[in-house]
């Protein structure tokens, strides 16, 4: 959706806008149709938690998208590819179920590498 927001209005911040709007009707619609209502019957705090994550997200992307007009892509990419790193930290700190095994540390290192491997090539 993100090339059609591209199509449509060629500004990175509207494509991520357009997909954004478009992935939102789609859990909407998804919901409604599996259970007759807009609004998931989950608790509130899963309810919380889910809408502080997207609109970290949206801030995420959006900062990704100016850091990208501001700078070269060779100095952006890197630090992006970095996510996981701090994705597993702060899960590790906050979520008290999350446990740093020897696989999780394996996996998110390889997905760094892997990134910081396209971007070498």
């Amino acid at each position: 959706m993100i090339k059609v927001g591209l199509e449509i209005w060629p500004n990175p911040i509207g494509a991520g806008l357009t997909g954004y709007i478009v992935s939102s009707l789609t859990v909407l619609t998804i919901e409604r149709i599996r259970t007759g209502h807009f609004i998931v019957q989950g608790p509130l705090s899963g309810r919380l938690w889910f809408a502080l994550n997207g609109v970290v997200n949206g801030v995420g992307t959006l900062l990704l998208y100016a850091a990208v007009g501001a700078g070269p892509i060779t100095v952006v990419a890197p630090i992006n590819a970095s996510y996981p790193l701090v994705t597993v930290g702060l899960s590790a700190l906050v979520l008290s179920n999350v446990r740093i095994t020897p696989r999780l540390v394996l996996g998110t290192v390889t997905a760094v590498a892997g990134v910081m491997l396209i971007l070498i090539g």
